[in-house]
């Protein structure tokens, strides 16, 4: 077993394909994987209520284990969205609390306000599956989720912020200006008492301008794995955070400390911000950025006071 596969404590599950049953016979591990794990890996059926979902498994493990999944990791190909593919194995309950799911590509991923979140292959797109406690059930969730996101890049050596409540961005000069750009975000999706969190990183591969939308208040960037000084890929990097959510979930540091994370990551504090209300188009607040308060809500000041804000999409200026 590779070096970096002793590492690792855990199940790695990889589908063909769960939406295509033409295809269930044609297992192979999903490209997400590096080749040189591959090996590794052995045919098994996994067997739902109502039927079976065919797919290839390795079971790692290691005494001195570096990263922990404490519920399996699913690779999947082409896809309608990782959200639909968790949704497909909740209902054979196969996708307990802490699974997750990471896929290839996205036919239909959606980001807020069900915009269509391009998805093309080399990129990360993957789902996780959360408890329902009062840790994620108000607007901490998505920024709890960004901010651990954050910080598991800031870990490899990717300076990224935090653009409340729930966007991943950098600082990258550009005909020689730093310009602020979003490199990825978090949805979070509810439904009949199962949470599940979807996280798409721009890696190798930006949306084209022509299908961004015109009020769009960051071009897009990208991040390259390749160039960073501890050379990691999509599979480690998903890997990592997973590990990263789940460790300081139950060693309770998420639940005294997710505000001073999140603060320490949050991007445009303390310069002019504009809060709009992106369904009905308009101005909701327009003032300083001074911080975060303790339920997740943005605080922004003005000549007039301070205000605190829990929805909208914040703008730079």
């Amino acid at each position: 077993m590779s070096s970096d596969l002793q590492s690792i404590n855990g199940t790695i599950r990889s589908i063909t394909s769960i939406e295509e049953p033409s295809k269930k016979n044609a297992l192979t591990p999903s490209n997400l994987i590096p080749k040189k794990y591959t090996q590794h890996f052995f045919p098994t059926t996994l067997k739902g209520k109502n039927k079976s979902i065919p797919c290839l498994e390795a079971q790692l493990s290691s005494k001195n284990s570096k990263y922990n999944l404490p519920e399996p990791l699913y690779l999947h190909g082409p896809c309608s969205s990782s959200f639909t593919v968790a949704q497909t194995l909740i209902d054979q309950s196969l996708f307990p609390i802490w699974s997750s799911i990471l896929v290839t590509s996205q036919k239909e991923g959606k980001g807020q306000l069900g915009r269509t979140w391009i998805s093309p292959e080399g990129n990360l797109y993957a789902t996780i599956r959360l408890p329902t406690c009062n840790l994620f059930s108000n607007l901490s969730a998505p920024i709890i989720i960004s901010s651990i996101f954050i910080y598991t890049l800031r870990s490899i050596g990717i300076n990224s912020l935090l653009k409340w409540p729930n966007d991943l961005i950098v600082l990258e000069k550009q005909d020689s200006f730093l310009k602020y750009k979003k490199i990825g975000g978090v949805l979070l999706k509810e439904k009949n008492n199962t949470l599940l969190a979807g996280i798409g990183i721009n890696i190798n591969s930006l949306p084209k301008n022509n299908l961004l939308r015109s009020n769009e208040s960051l071009y897009p960037g990208k991040i390259n794995l390749t160039n960073i000084h501890t050379k990691k890929n999509i599979f480690d990097l998903w890997i990592k955070f997973a590990n990263n959510i789940f460790s300081w979930y139950t060693n309770n540091y998420l639940h005294k400390k997710w505000y001073l994370l999140a603060e320490e990551y949050l991007a445009f504090k303390n310069q002019m911000v504009t809060l709009k209300d992106e369904v009905h188009n308009s101005v909701i607040y327009s003032g300083v950025l001074t911080g975060l308060n303790v339920d997740g809500g943005i605080c922004i000041y003005n000549s007039k006071k301070q205000k605190t804000f829990f929805s909208g999409s914040l703008y730079l200026g």
